[in-house]
């Protein structure tokens, strides 16, 4: 029984003396974007890449208003809150959807993905928000996609 409270006071004694984890000075952490206020699916928003100035691309999910049908959204967003969608196709007539996890911003803020399209081929785009550029399309028969 004595043997038990000195453990119980020793570990008593550890947890007072750990200290809490917090950021280091400096960092600041903001909430940029909500499934909620902006629209996207729960659990949608995926991916997230940041650039230097402080600009985070990522992949989220949208759905209809009678919630039957979503589509993918790649959009990025800056530190104010700011939110420039970068490629979204409800209708599904050029994307069908953005392929793996893989978001990728620089620091011009142009952001990189690489999607499924609607024609059945596959391609890599650069886009900056105004401009979307076709880096690389996969158009000949493919195994396994």
């Amino acid at each position: 029984m004595l043997d038990t409270i000195v453990r119980l006071v020793a570990l008593l004694a550890v947890i007072g003396l750990t200290s809490v984890a917090h950021a280091g000075p400096g960092y600041n952490f903001t909430r940029l974007v909500d499934h909620v206020d902006d629209n996207f699916s729960p659990g949608s928003l995926t991916c997230a890449s940041i650039n230097d100035a402080g600009d985070v691309a990522f992949k989220g999910t949208r759905s209809a208003p009678d919630g039957l049908s979503s589509w993918d959204v790649i959009a990025r967003v800056n530190r104010t809150g700011v939110i420039t969608v970068i490629a979204e196709d409800p209708l599904k007539t050029q994307f069908q959807f953005f392929i793996s996890n893989l978001v990728s911003i620089n620091d011009a803020g142009e952001t990189s993905f690489t999607a499924f399209l609607s024609n059945n081929d596959i391609a890599i785009f650069r886009a900056d928000g105004r401009a979307l550029t076709t880096i690389r399309a996969l158009t000949e028969p493919r195994a396994g996609c």
